[in-house]
């Protein structure tokens, strides 16, 4: 799958994707290690989220052509010109309304989305990690939990464990 900014959303196929969050919730019934649990809810979030924001796009995606040939087609040409106004000063209101800094407490929401439309499982993550740190001979280490949306290019954004005031995991 591309990155989430690459997305062909017009021939997006919403199967496969259901199918991949079955079987994670499938794998999340057995699993009984609380670290895995953690990881593996995020990659269900993630892709549920991820699989609602195209196929919103999808639907909406049209609906501003719609609307303009709608307002614009068949008129008068001064109608016209101050119907294209009123269109470009909505269009303002919206750009606007859209720039606002997202709420903080939906940041977490959006990186986990983010991380499953690039492809990211916090499962493999902490799986791998854990592979790692087994063939070095470790035998407790902390392990990077979060990564941030830009975990593509390899970039920490920090680390989480929700049961402690400790933002890191521990591997045994």
């Amino acid at each position: 799958m591309k990155a989430n900014h690459e997305v062909d959303h017009d021939s997006y196929d919403i199967g496969p994707e259901l199918r991949q969050i079955m079987a994670l919730q499938e794998q999340l019934d057995t699993v009984n290690n609380e670290d895995e649990q953690r990881a593996l809810e995020e990659d269900v979030t993630g892709k549920i989220l991820w699989a609602f924001w195209v196929g919103v796009h999808q639907e909406v995606k049209g609906i501003p052509a719609k609307i303009v040939d709608r307002t614009i087609g068949g008129t008068l040409r001064e109608q016209r010109k101050m119907r294209v106004q009123a269109l470009h000063e909505i269009s303002e209101i919206f750009q606007k309304a859209l720039s606002k800094p997202a709420n903080d407490a939906q940041a977490h929401l959006r990186r986990i989305m983010a991380d499953a439309g690039a492809g990211i499982s916090k499962y493999e993550l902490l799986c791998s990690a854990r592979a790692t740190l087994n063939v070095e001979g470790h035998s407790t280490t902390t392990v990077p939990l979060e990564v941030g949306p830009a975990s593509a290019a390899g970039k920490i954004s920090g680390m989480v464990n929700s049961r402690t005031a400790d933002r890191s995991l521990e591997i045994k």
